[in-house]
């Protein structure tokens, strides 16, 4: 399955500068990330503590789209629809 993308400009490094007063300038690459389908940013990219990539295919967006979204929008969008689906779906059964 293809995921749309979006380009990120991510710091890679700092070269050092020759003085206090020019400590240096940040390294800086493109990089094509995944894009959430809820906000159009970039899905955030989730790492081993040895700094390997492991997963960059964000979140279930269900159901509130469908499609991968960024972490941020699954906690302030995805899951509150979710519980809400939930609930409503628990009250409509205690009602028959």
């Amino acid at each position: 399955m293809k995921h749309d993308t979006v380009d990120v400009a991510v710091v890679t490094g700092i070269k050092h500068g020759d003085h206090f007063l020019n400590p240096g300038i940040p390294e800086i690459k493109r990089e094509k990330f995944n894009k959430c389908c809820i906000c159009g940013g970039p899905i955030e990219r989730k790492y081993t503590p040895d700094g390997e990539m492991y997963w960059d295919l964000g979140e279930n967006a269900e159901p509130v789209q469908v499609g991968r979204c960024c972490g941020a929008c699954n906690m302030m969008e995805v899951i509150p629809a979710r519980l809400a689906e939930f609930v409503n779906r628990n009250s409509q059964k205690e009602k028959k």
